[in-house]
């Protein structure tokens, strides 16, 4: 999956997340998304190479987050 699939899913979690009136979780999917998007390396491919360990590292993106 590319970058920009993932940061659109991201996206789409944030608004429904935030039309439930969800506290702080539509911002955290949001700058997730943001961070992913901005990437020159394929999510993907981080996967790969450092399972979700390395999906923890990337910027905006937390142990919650990386398991989806």
């Amino acid at each position: 999956m590319r970058n920009f699939e993932v940061a659109r899913i991201f996206r789409n979690i944030s608004i429904l997340l935030d039309m439930e009136d969800v506290p702080f979780k539509p911002r955290a999917y949001e700058k997730a998304a943001i961070s992913i998007e901005a990437m020159q390396e394929e999510v993907e491919e981080i996967y790969q190479k450092s399972g979700l360990e390395g999906l923890c590292q990337l910027p905006g993106v937390g142990s919650s987050i990386a398991i989806l």
